[in-house]
This record gives structure tokens, sequence and C-alpha cells, in this order.
């Protein structure tokens, strides 16, 4: 076979779409408008079938991925620990400050154990941003087998007593948020929000998310699969959906293990109905050995802080972020380098920008 018989077959392979072209744009599926995910989860459950990356462009593409990734683990581990998130010492005047806090907020739960070092701290903090009431306070036990059951086993807790106590709107936190100096703007948002009329399943008041739009309300945004669920504002039908979810069970798609993304692919929280305050207005303590969280590293701490969800909501505003919509690549890499199928595939099902949509019309 001589070289003008080799490049017209590959022309003809090339025209009946046998071979994947750079740059060729692939049919992406209609997006969803409502978070009924159940056949996404399902599908994520089997081993996935992932697209061959381009051919000969794929090597600069890994090097982009991996310097991303790879700047983002440096940043983060090499953060002094100096640099994160701590309470300091409040003047008596600071600890006294008075806000305005929508009457539509009347219940807070805040989530600790009987271990906590920190749950002083998180009450004083509920006093100076203007929750002088007396908040009810849950102690379980820390999961020392699992502490992702552990984190949604105590969440739902907190939600059934919420229901239990018909709350309107109920704020729950865990005992190592910390919120901004001044709560203004972040209160007089979330007020007029409750007075827009609007479904209002929650409220983040710290988040990294993958989709952030702007909405009518002046400092709030809708939110797209949120996760940090530290210090949240919640319905009474959320909490009662919540109520209602399955018991924890293990997830071959190991991050739906996880209280806050479950929320969202479970359909306890839904599109249009989840917003943030804008920016964020509570990040959390550094880690503690105590936690028994797995998330005990210099790259979580700093995402937990104000630059860190500041940084995320960023990329995010607008537009899904694109560090998500790297995902099929990531995953692709950290599946064939790594042995950790259940979270490369975690990245690919479910950090994705495929089932995120544009909500400015919704504002």
């Amino acid at each position: 076979m001589n070289l003008d018989t080799v490049r017209k077959t590959v022309s003809g392979w090339r025209g009946k779409q046998l071979l994947p072209m750079w740059g060729q744009q692939k049919k992406e599926d209609p997006p969803l408008k409502t978070t009924g995910e159940v056949p996404l989860v399902e599908q994520a459950s089997r081993t996935p079938v992932l697209e061959p990356l381009p051919g000969k462009r794929s090597p600069r593409w890994l090097h982009y991925i991996f310097l991303i990734v790879a700047s983002i683990l440096l940043f983060g581990l090499l953060l002094p620990p100096a640099s994160r998130v701590s309470r300091p010492v409040r003047r008596a005047a600071d600890r006294d400050s008075h806000y305005y806090i929508p009457p539509d907020l009347d219940c807070v739960r805040v989530v600790s154990s009987p271990t906590s070092g920190v749950l002083p701290g998180a009450l004083d903090e509920l006093r100076r941003i203007g929750l002088h009431g007396t908040p009810s306070v849950q102690q379980m036990r820390l999961d020392p087998e699992n502490h992702k059951r552990g984190c949604h086993n105590a969440h739902l807790e907190a939600h059934r007593w919420a229901v239990e106590s018909n709350c309107t709107h109920t704020l729950v936190i865990e005992d190592d948020a910390v919120f901004a100096d001044d709560m203004t703007d972040a209160w007089t948002s979330v007020a007029r929000l409750f007075r827009s009329g609007r479904p209002v399943d929650t409220i983040w008041l710290g988040y990294v998310g993958i989709r952030l739009d702007a909405t009518s309300v002046p400092g709030i945004v809708h939110l797209q699969k949120p996760m940090l669920s530290h210090a949240v504002i919640y319905s009474r039908d959320t909490s009662r959906r919540i109520v209602g979810l399955p018991p924890w069970r293990p997830r071959s798609v190991s991050v739906l293990e996880a209280y806050d993304v479950n929320l969202w692919h479970s359909g306890a929280t839904r599109v249009g109905a989840t917003f943030g305050v804008y920016p964020p207005a509570a990040a959390q303590l550094a880690s503690r050995p105590s936690s028994l969280s797995l998330d005990k590293n210099g790259v979580q701490d700093w995402i937990k802080t104000f630059t860190g969800m500041r940084f995320f909501a960023s990329l995010a505003y607008g537009t899904c972020s694109g560090l998500y919509r790297l995902s099929p690549y990531l995953s692709a890499v950290l599946g064939t380098v790594m042995e950790m199928p259940p979270d490369s595939l975690s990245l690919q099902k479910i950090y994705t920008c495929n089932t995120t949509i544009a909500l400015d019309s919704w504002a």
C-alpha cells in the first residue's frame, strides 16, 4: 500500500467520524432543570467508559492539569498555619454587637461533640453576630470508623430537631464555624431574600460551588452543587426532606457519602432554590486531630478560609468553574496513574459541568 492510499483511507475514516479530532465539538445533552440525578448516580456505580483524550495534543492537556492541581496542592500544603482561620479574642463591645436578624430565622442548632474544645467559641460567635438567644446545642459522639457517616448522622439529628420544633428557618452551624468580622451586609441580604417571596430551600453562609449566578437580590447568588455545610440556613420543608432521606450507606462513588454533596444529588435541595451569601460570610477553623476527619491537611484548611472560598467563587461566578470543566480529563488521569477509581469516577460523574445550567434568567 503506497502513501496516497494510506492518506485516502485515513481521510475516509475521518469522514465517518471514526477518529476523534482535536477541536471537534461534542454534542452535549440538554441541561437538566432539576436535581433528580438518580440516573446519574446509578450510572456512576458502573465502570465508566472514558472517551480517549485528543491524540497529539493530549500531553499538553496533561501538563496543564498537573500544573493546576500541583499548584493548588503546593500552595495549600506550604501555607503557614498562622494564615489559616482562627478566632481572635473579641473585645466586649464586639461580642455585644447588634445586628438586624430577619424574623424568618427563628431557630439555631449547633452541631458539636462531647470532646469538642471549640464549642464555647462558637457560642461567642453567635452572640457576636446578633443571635443573642439561647441556641440549641447537640453533642453527639464522633464516629471513629467513618467520619462521613458521623457528619451525616449529626446533621440529620439537627434537622430532626428542627422539624420537631416546628422551625420556619433553621441556621445549622458546626462548632468550628467562624463568621465575618462585619455581618451587616450578609444579614441584610438574607432579609431581602426572605422578603422577595421566592422559594428558598437553603442559604449557604460559607461554601464552595461549581457554579454561581447573580440574582436580583444584592449580595445573594444562585448556587449549584455547593459544598461545605458548616453554616447553612434551611427551610422547614428542606429539613423535612433531609429527615426523609435514606440512611447513610457506603457508595461506590465515594464523594456521595459526604453530607453536603449528597444534599444536592439526592434532591433535598433544588435548582433555583439554593442560594449563597456573596461573598461568603462564614469560614471554618483549621482541622483538629479530634475531628476524625480525613481532610486534615493544608489544602483543605485553605479552601475553608475566607480567601479560599472567595477564590473558588471567583472561578465559578457566571460560569461553571474552569476546574470542573477539566474533570473528564482529570478523572482519566487520576484513574490511570492513581489507584483511586471511586474518587476519579466522582470527578467525572459528580464534579461535572454537564448537569449545571445558567440561572441568570432566574434572577
